[in-house]
């Protein structure tokens, strides 16, 4: 399955669009929305899209994954940037 993703700020709060698309389309998988000045992820197929606010306070962040597992993540550099990890 091939992916698309988009980082988006709906209502002033960070947010991700992750589609699905083929020869045949595309088609939203999921849109979701993150806190204000906050972290939205999210994990699909062996890969995690991360959108962190550039407001964010902090430098550190772990994701919490499916599996259990904490992802930890230096966001210094990666502020206001979609982010793909597989």
């Amino acid at each position: 399955m091939h992916y698309i993703a988009f980082a988006l700020t709906v209502e002033n709060m960070p947010a991700i669009a992750l589609f699905n698309y083929s020869s045949e389309g595309y088609a939203l998988l999921e849109l979701r929305q993150g806190e204000r000045e906050g972290v939205v992820s999210i994990e699909e197929d062996g890969y995690l899209f991360i959108y962190i606010n550039e407001r964010y306070q902090g430098e550190m962040v772990t994701i919490h994954l499916k599996n259990g597992e904490g992802y930890k993540f230096n966001i210094e550099q990666n502020k206001g940037r979609l982010i793909v990890e597989k």
